[in-house]
């Protein structure tokens, strides 16, 4: 029978979290050197992975049961505040700064409310299209997959556990993922290469090789150096990949293995291990806590960024432009004011009604030279 583990917080998946945070943004950034980036999703889904398994055995442990709504439930409150306010800004920015047409921005706000949105991506593009810089809801295509595995893994676990018992978890856990694993490897063709992306089936793996770790039994004997050695090299393995990986290679494949095992290593380690200059280093905890606002908010600012930039720029083009025709040195005004009617003038209104037009059709024609400026400049 398993034992109850209490769950305590670990700082080192805090470290971990800001690992991926950080290789993800740049990557998204286009930063040299971070051209494999994209792992940092892969890390995520081996920290959930480990999570949620040790929530619903941990459960399991206590109770004899699970509570599913329960669980869905505590994993709602955590997700969605941060995800309705997204779409929220999302959509009222992309009424003003629109980057996709209406129908497709309505689709991926719906798709992504409902946890869909990888279903929706992976029918529409591939994730490294260049069309992907006009779809700021992008990102949350790695939200749904987690949100379809919260569904699946509780079910799952405890089917097996009424039927075979708590010892048959981990062989249940490992045949998972060796059959997401392989039926991965199947994908070759090109145009199939996004299913292989974004559909939950093929990232079961990921979270499995998480999973996995709550069941590990800690046999070896290793000196606290060695064990931050190995810490070293399971965070060097994962910037080698992040340098290393293109997009334009087939993933998740074999490819993916080395950065969920890395990632894994550090989650197995880093309990063990009083690591003071990394698991205690505050920017990187407080990096870790943020990641999931982070994730969340910056791919919608990378995408709409240029946008108000150019619309900003375009502001600026026509200020100087206003500047530059409109003064005289000094800042002397070039365009004069209507005079104000003497005496005379209202004694005679004949003629300074047309004074006044004069000076009208002057300002007409300086308006329109502004305006064609104006376009000039954008």
């Amino acid at each position: 029978m398993l034992k109850d583990k209490k769950t305590q917080y670990r700082p080192d998946i805090d470290v971990l979290r800001a690992i991926s945070i950080f290789v993800v943004t740049f990557f998204h950034l286009g930063v040299p050197g971070f051209s494999g980036g994209f792992i940092g999703v892969d890390i995520f889904f081996v920290i959930s992975g480990f999570l949620m398994t040790s929530i619903i055995c941990e459960e399991l442990i206590n109770t004899g049961r699970l509570n599913f709504l329960r669980f869905c439930e505590r994993r709602m409150r955590r997700i969605l505040p941060g995800l309705l306010a997204t779409l929220a800004v999302v959509t009222i920015t992309s009424l003003f700064v629109p980057t996709s047409g209406i129908e497709a921005m309505r689709a991926q706000i719906i798709s992504s409310a409902m946890f869909i949105s990888n279903v929706y991506f992976w029918s529409v593009s591939g994730y490294f299209d260049t069309a992907a810089i006009t779809k700021p809801l992008l990102h949350t295509w790695s939200l749904s997959v987690e949100t379809q595995f919260y569904l699946i893994w509780p079910i799952f676990i405890a089917i097996v556990w009424k039927i075979r018992g708590a010892k048959a978890l981990p062989l249940a856990l490992a045949l998972s993922a060796l059959v997401s694993f392989v039926g991965g490897l199947f994908f070759t063709d090109p145009d199939e290469l996004s299913t292989l992306f974004y559909m939950t089936p093929f990232r079961i793996f990921e979270f499995a090789i998480g999973g996995l770790l709550y069941f590990e039994r800690w046999t070896m004997r290793l000196g606290q150096m060695a064990m931050r050695a190995a810490i070293i090299l399971c965070i060097g393995a994962i910037g080698a990949c992040t340098y290393l990986y293109t997009d334009k290679m087939v993933f998740p494949a074999w490819n993916a293995l080395l950065p969920c095992l890395a990632a894994a290593g550090i989650i197995l380690l880093g309990k063990r291990t009083p690591f003071p200059l990394l698991f205690q280093s505050r920017p990187l905890l407080a990096l870790g806590r943020l990641s999931y606002s982070i994730y969340l908010v910056h791919w919608p600012i990378i995408v709409f960024y240029p946008h108000l930039a150019g619309r900003g720029a375009r502001l600026a083009g026509y200020g100087h432009h206003a500047d530059r025709d409109t003064c005289r040195g000094g800042g002397t005004p070039y365009r004069r004011r209507a005079p104000v009617p003497s005496p005379a003038d209202r004694r005679t209104p004949p003629a300074f009604r047309l004074r006044q037009r004069r000076i009208l059709r002057h300002r007409v024609a300086h308006d329109l030279r502004l305006l064609h400026a104006c376009h000039g400049a954008a």
